[in-house]
């Protein structure tokens, strides 16, 4: 059994881990898109050119360079390298949740692939395509066959939008827990015998994966916490690592730095404290407008302002994004756009595709919608749900002071500092006081975190839990830290273990056993 990790051992994000087993069959954990490596080439209006499909992510090394993983006709100009690059025989993706840098490059994978992933991440990939750009980089669960367009002198590609391809989604069976007791049905695919488990994340529909391949038990957690309202799922996953044993064990260290074992014992903030924070805003801003600023996909972050809104006499108003992804969710279980206190916002902005007409032909809809304008007359009836993008909404009305509760993360690279100096600046023009953000004498915004918890577990809690999964081998992976995961880990558990960290000179992480 070999373990490739091309992507995301050292780097938030980005991950891409593959599984060998003897024979050569690869089961892939995760295909994300890397961020921070992506930035360093592209930005807003430098962007890779559609037209030749995945040349340009070839040349510039965004992508593995592996033989048998792409989308033929997405390789038309670099077909002679890829012919020479190793070949690799895929029997699965499994994507462990909804996060752009988990699941954002399996668009360019063969539509044939299986792709493990829960229902609900399913249906948050799908309102990701259905609501994009339409490009071939964001053909997540129905992809498009390629065409070709003649220049002058150049060939280009396209699509074929007449003839489409659904993925082969696979929804796992999960595993569950009753009478103290976690049971589980194993699937095969090839040489892999695996299980997957929901776990606590900040995205609905997380989950992990242990499977068995050439007698090595290997387990991966994907993104992981142990303080929301899923937080036994994640537990329930541990316990079973320690009731079945695991070799490897591939964990996340996103909240990993070299002040780490200096702070282990600090609290952690969990969804009630949001809560019980964001209502004191609300109930001191009455006759104001309130805006509520979370990650896109974070249901259970709009559960709770949900909850603040029937509990300060509000209404919740949402973007046709978040009531089209809503609307995904009722098939499976996640019901709250029914909710009479839920009204869905139009706006100017939202062009007249398929996805917003589903939403405005719902019959069960036609008395919920809402506009900004409207909003503007009695803003102390709505908690707004709108984020730095939704801005230029609020031109359309007169602002006489509020709040804007800032209940998303902080800002980590130079780009995403420059957005945040933006939104201040839409803030202070609409006279609303920020809450969760502020400025100092310096002009440089901090983020104060009273209104945010991390989706990523604490260095205390990913301690205790390795501890108690006891893994023969660790991996850390989603981590900037690598070496300061490393020390801390030597340095407070307290059994035998390894732990592997070393690449090779392309950055490749590979671990044989």
């Amino acid at each position: 059994m070999k373990i490739k990790i091309f992507d995301g051992h050292n780097v938030i994000g980005g991950n891409k881990i593959f599984v060998e087993s003897k024979s050569g069959q690869s089961f892939i954990l995760d295909f994300g898109k890397n961020f921070k490596q992506f930035s360093q080439y592209f930005e807003e209006f430098l962007t890779p050119r559609a037209g030749a499909g995945l040349h340009d992510f070839w040349k510039l090394n965004l992508i593995p360079h592996l033989k048998g993983l792409y989308r033929e006709g997405l390789l038309y100009y670099v077909k002679d390298e890829v012919d020479k690059a190793l070949t690799i025989n895929p029997v699965a993706v499994f994507v462990s949740h909804g996060h752009m840098d988990h699941f954002g490059y399996i668009s360019f994978l063969r539509e044939d692939i299986p792709i493990i992933a829960t229902p609900i991440t399913h249906h948050i990939i799908k309102a990701y395509q259905d609501t994009g750009n339409q490009s071939f980089f964001e053909e997540f669960y129905i992809v498009s066959n390629v065409a070709f367009t003649n220049g002058v002198k150049e060939q280009k590609l396209k699509k074929d939008t007449g003839n489409k391809i659904e993925r082969n989604f696979r929804y796992p069976k999960v595993s569950s827990k009753s009478e103290n007791k976690v049971s589980f049905e194993s699937e095969e695919l090839g040489d892999f015998k695996y299980r997957v488990f929901e776990v606590d994340h900040s995205v609905l529909g997380a989950s992990s994966i242990y499977f068995e391949v050439d007698g090595i038990k290997v387990a991966y957690t994907g993104d992981i916490r142990f303080h929301g309202k899923g937080a036994h799922k994640t537990e329930e996953f541990f316990e079973f690592l320690s009731q079945n044993g695991v070799d490897v064990l591939l964990i996340e260290g996103t909240r990993i730095n070299e002040n780490s074992l200096q702070k282990l014992d600090e609290p952690q903030l969990r969804e009630e404290d949001i809560k019980q924070n964001a209502i004191k805003v609300v109930n001191s801003n009455k006759g104001k407008l309130v805006i509520a600023d979370f990650g896109a996909r974070n249901i259970e972050r709009l559960e709770i302002f949900f909850e603040i809104a029937k509990e300060t006499g509000r209404r919740l108003a949402i973007t046709m994004k978040d009531a089209y992804l809503l609307n995904l969710l009722k098939s499976d279980g996640v019901n709250i756009i029914d909710e009479a206190n839920i009204v869905i916002i139009e706006s100017k902005r939202e062009q007249n595709r398929a996805w917003t007409k589903e939403i405005n032909k719902n019959d069960a809809y036609k008395d919920r919608f809402v506009t900004i304008s409207e909003i503007g007359k009695s803003p102390q009836d709505y908690i707004v749900c709108y984020s730095f993008w939704d801005m230029p909404n609020l031109l359309d009305i007169e602002i006489n002071g509020g709040a804007y509760i800032y209940s998303t993360s902080e800002a980590y690279t130079e780009e995403q500092m420059f957005d945040t100096h933006r939104l201040l600046n839409w803030i202070s023009t609409f006279n609303l006081t920020p809450y969760g953000l502020e400025v100092g004498d310096d002009a440089i915004p901090t983020f104060t975190r009273e209104y945010h918890v991390s989706g990523h577990a604490s260095p205390r809690d990913l301690l205790k839990h390795i501890e108690i999964a006891k893994p023969r081998y660790i991996i850390p992976i989603h981590t900037e830290n690598l070496l300061s995961y490393r020390d801390l880990l030597r340095s407070k558990l307290g059994y035998n273990f390894q732990i592997i960290t070393e690449t090779d000179q392309s950055g490749i992480l590979t671990f044989d056993l």
